[in-house]
């Protein structure tokens, strides 16, 4: 997985030092896309040439990940800046003698190869290049732009890499988090998003709920609640749901769960859908879904924990077309019985 890592020196330090090495293309701006190819000389100098055309990761990275070891590189930065970068350097047209510039670039890609061979790339977006672009939160400093490390000849082109979580504020069963991701070709974005969980480990998210579509027995009714929703003031048709508990299996979670809201026990297990999220736009929450049938008439109290105001009723197909042309019902619901109404 590509990631940011600490490499020894920032790229306004890099640029700082090879300002007065590079041969920089003659002529005015341009609308395209340039690059800044850098090489890391064995005494820690570095040396490089600018990309006029195609700077960007999908046509120079990829060329420089697949075609140019640091040999092959030193020989090309010897030959001086390019018009566009190509797999052979027989092919490609360089610049006669640019002039040494002595302004840093204001945009394009820049790529670093070190001795040991391993490529490096950042994206220069900021105008004052002497200070790194720094991306600030809360006022202070989040983000120094360095240098991503390019494994296996893979430039990140397609997943953005994930920097850092900050928890902006917790509660008992919710937490708000901002996620920094930094993508090859833009600024270090934020995204803010809300989790079940204080856990900061992205890659560790356990299962937090359960859904149920539960039938009875001859599978000609659903069973479906309504819940005051508070996010949205007012009752919605929902299916019973629950929090998956510490230590607890999807399949106990559904049993507990099942008889808190509905009153009902030994329910049958018909299938078990893998894990899926359920609004990622705002949070990494992950459900599973359970179908389930049970006896209509193995029926006992329910128990409602707090403030729930929920109440369960059996719908058939008939009853639950008419619940799926009004606006009250979760996504879920809504889903899952235009699926079983339409289904023989």
């Amino acid at each position: 997985m590509n990631q940011i890592i600490d490499y020894p020196v920032d790229l306004s330090i890099i640029l700082d030092k090879a300002h007065k090495n590079i041969i920089k293309t003659k002529g005015g701006s341009s609308m395209s896309t340039s690059a800044y190819i850098f090489i890391q000389n064995k005494n820690n100098t570095y040396k490089g040439i600018s990309v006029h055309y195609d700077g960007d990761i999908y046509h120079t990275g990829d060329i420089l990940a697949r075609c140019y070891d640091y040999i092959k590189t030193q020989k090309l930065v010897a030959k001086g800046s390019c018009v566009a970068l190509e797999e052979q350097l027989e092919d490609i047209e360089f610049y006669q003698n640019g002039e040494i510039f002595t302004d840093l670039p204001t945009s394009g890609y820049v790529y670093l190869i070190t001795p040991s061979g391993d490529w490096y790339i950042n994206r220069i977006l900021d105008r004052e290049l002497h200070q790194p672009y720094v991306s600030t939160f809360d006022g202070q400093p989040f983000l120094p732009l360095k240098m991503y490390r390019v494994r296996n000849g893979l430039y990140p082109t397609n997943k953005p890499v994930h920097i850092g979580t900050k928890v902006l504020h917790a509660t008992k069963y919710l937490t708000l988090f901002a996620e920094t991701y930094q993508s090859p070709s833009a600024y270090p974005q934020v995204y803010y998003q809300v989790k079940r969980t204080q856990d900061t480990d992205i890659t560790n998210q356990p299962i937090d709920a359960v859904t149920m579509f539960v039938t009875n027995e001859t599978g000609d009714k659903a069973l479906v609640t309504s819940e005051f929703r508070y996010t949205v003031n007012e009752y919605v048709t929902d299916l019973p749901s629950g929090l998956v508990d510490p230590g607890e299996s999807i399949i106990d979670t559904a049993i507990r769960e099942l008889q808190e809201e509905t009153g009902y026990t030994d329910p049958t297990i018909t299938h078990v859908l893998p894990e899926s999220y359920s609004s990622v736009g705002m949070t990494n929450e992950r459900v599973q879904v359970v179908f389930i049938t049970v006896d209509e008439k193995n029926r006992g109290p329910v128990s409602h924990i707090g403030g729930e105001q929920l109440k369960s009723k059996w719908v058939t197909k008939d009853e639950a077309r008419y619940l799926l042309a009004q606006h009250n019902l979760s996504g879920r619901a809504q889903l899952l019985l235009f699926n079983w109404t339409h289904s023989k």
